[in-house]
């Protein structure tokens, strides 16, 4: 009996309970290895929700790019004309493809059209080209520029004046680039549209791009994004 007159709760153990310290060795092991295999599971989880997140994110960048590269070829060929569209399917010095159409902006980005007529007033060519990665012969650039002729532009530019001045245009000229690691582009003029007052033409512009992802086994592959617009022009 204590001082209070009750027994102690631990006089009701056994003896060999009254007298223990702390965890044998066996109950050491155990929660150690439950422990090591709840972390390992964590951490487990954890690299595979990271690993999915990073190939989102990158297959995000291709879909974006490829996106952002289609919508200005678009809106730049939205100003332009079927008539005035030229390709050169084998390309000409480091281009494999060129494709070049008229349009009325001037270099402030102002269109100019004729009031009477509302024709369009055609200021420049628009030059895009494929040029060959150099650190990846198998990708290209999709590469532009700005043509400003010395005579009044009419109509389309012909092959052959198209393969000249690519080849001939200093190399310091003002360029830009739309998109890396392109795999193809394409533009394909469909048939005449019917009920219409004013003769059009349907353009489809499909740019597939590539890019090198890691899956969630941390395997590089690459994937590919195809980005397709289609543009109604004018004959």
């Amino acid at each position: 009996m204590n001082r209070n007159g009750r027994e102690s709760i631990f006089s009701a153990l056994p003896a060999h309970r009254r007298h223990r310290e702390g965890f044998t060795l066996s109950e050491v092991i155990v929660s150690t290895a439950l422990t090591a295999m709840m972390l390992l599971f964590i951490y487990a989880t954890l690299l595979m929700i990271m690993r999915w997140w990073n190939m989102g994110t990158g297959m995000i960048h291709i879909q974006q790019s490829a996106s952002v590269a289609v919508v200005k070829l678009a809106s730049q060929l939205k100003c332009s004309a079927i008539g005035t569209i030229t390709t050169v399917e084998g390309g000409a010095g480091d281009a494999d493809f060129l494709m070049a159409f008229a349009s009325p902006q001037d270099d402030r980005g102002e269109a100019h059209y004729d009031h009477s007529s509302g024709r369009p007033l055609w200021q420049k060519y628009v030059v895009y080209a494929l040029v060959r990665d150099a650190e990846n012969p198998s990708l290209y650039r999709l590469m532009g520029r700005d043509y400003y002729p010395s005579y009044t532009i009419t109509g389309a530019l012909s092959q052959d004046n198209l393969k000249f001045y690519y080849t001939t245009l200093p190399p310091e000229s003002t360029c830009w680039t739309l998109a890396d690691r392109v795999a193809n582009l394409n533009v394909d003029v469909g048939i005449p549209l019917d009920n219409v007052s004013v003769p059009r033409h349907t353009v489809t512009v499909s740019l597939t791009t590539s890019e090198e992802v890691k899956d969630i086994y941390g395997k590089t592959t690459v994937q590919k994004i195809e980005v397709r617009t289609k543009v109604v022009l004018r004959n």
